[in-house]
């Protein structure tokens, strides 16, 4: 098992990572992923594939790390609203994998992750329904709708003053 978990070790770097927003977050994600999947323990039964079991595990802690995250932060500083910049001149300093990152953010997590493992892990709605144990159907729903909101969010800001 420990050798089949360096094959898939990038990807769940990739995927923490775009869940979490934070590198160090992502790696520490996947080690704790690593250390609940060699448990032993551990729930994997060979009912899915190893890549699923994995991706579920990261998956789960990327959002319970980011919650964690969001936790300590609103406790730390008061609620406020941000600044009081506009953002329109903010595409001139972005490119446009920073664009992407601050387009996705947007995105609740529901909606958001479907459409990262279709996209960017090239993950097919059948795997992604057994990865998020939800029906197929849900899948492609939540990916539409993931869309939607980009392209409204990014209307959004092309319009903004």
């Amino acid at each position: 098992m420990q050798s089949d978990l360096a094959n898939y070790h990038d990807s769940l770097i990739g995927i923490a990572y775009r869940i979490t927003g934070d590198v160090e977050s992502a790696k520490d994600v996947v080690q704790d992923s690593y250390v609940a999947a060699l448990k032993p323990d551990n729930a994997f039964g060979g009912f899915s594939s190893l890549k699923t079991y994995l991706y579920r595990i990261v998956i789960n802690k990327s959002i319970d790390a980011k919650r964690n995250w969001k936790r300590r932060l609103s406790m730390l500083f008061s609620l406020k609203a941000e600044s009081s910049g506009t953002e329109s001149n903010f595409l001139d300093d972005l490119d446009r994998k920073e664009l992407v990152r601050r387009l996705l953010s947007k995105v609740p997590d529901n909606f958001r992750i479907p459409l990262i493992l279709a996209e960017v892990d090239g993950m097919s709605y059948v795997e992604i329904a057994e990865t998020l144990h939800i029906s197929l159907n849900t899948v492609r729903t939540r990916i539409f709708r993931a869309r939607e909101m980009l392209r409204k969010e990014l209307r959004r800001i092309r319009v903004a003053p």
